[in-house]
């Protein structure tokens, strides 16, 4: 977790980055701004570390608080599959603003 808190310390300026570029900019001018791929990449790297890092957190308390073998087993899966689907799809929204 600390490695993703230091990844996400890094992304983060840059992903302010990019957001202040993109203020005040219409829908055309963003989706021109985002054909370039340093942003995108950039923006995509901040999503996916955002979602492992909280997967991870969410991991720790379940472990931490939940006792039943079974109920955290479940509830592993349903982080896993939570997190999983909330990456998927938040790149494919920037995927799909970056390459229409």
């Amino acid at each position: 977790m600390r490695i993703t808190s230091s990844m996400l310390l890094v992304l983060s300026i840059a992903f302010v980055a990019v957001i202040m570029s993109l203020l005040g900019k219409d829908y055309a001018a963003v989706r021109a701004e985002l054909r370039h791929p340093l942003p995108v990449i950039l923006l995509a790297f901040f999503i996916l570390a955002c979602i492992y890092h909280m997967k991870l957190g969410m991991q720790s308390i379940i472990d931490d608080y939940v006792h039943h073998a079974h109920l955290k087993e479940w509830s592993l899966i349903a982080n896993f599959v939570f997190c999983l689907s909330i990456g998927l799809a938040s790149v494919y929204a920037l995927l799909r603003l970056s390459l229409a």
